[in-house]
């Protein structure tokens, strides 16, 4: 996955999600839609969504994009904790319709 600024007001940042999904069987598959949550030292940092639609050839790849929305006051009580603790450890959590 690849995450990168596109954006920001007073109250949230976009970051701009773009997620590689591999289907290993060897029929297409196809995909209506996605929701993805950013998760950082186990703090919930925002979500995405898109209903754009996937199509998938068998044994192969493809790309899709979402943005995420960050509110600005949930990253306060991350902020002070990474104050105290400089290790950042984040995760991507992807559902696929």
């Amino acid at each position: 996955a690849d995450l990168r600024p596109v954006g920001s007001t007073a109250f949230e940042s976009r970051l701009a999600l773009t997620v590689r999904v591999t289907n290993s069987g060897p029929e297409p598959l196809r995909l209506s839609g996605a929701r993805h949550r950013l998760v950082l030292n186990g703090h919930a940092l925002g979500a995405a969504v898109t209903p754009d639609a996937l199509e998938i050839p068998g044994l192969a790849s493809a790309t899709q994009e979402a943005t995420f929305h960050l509110s600005h006051l949930a990253l306060i009580p991350l902020l002070n904790e990474l104050r105290r603790e400089p290790a950042a450890r984040y995760e991507i959590e992807s559902t696929f319709f």
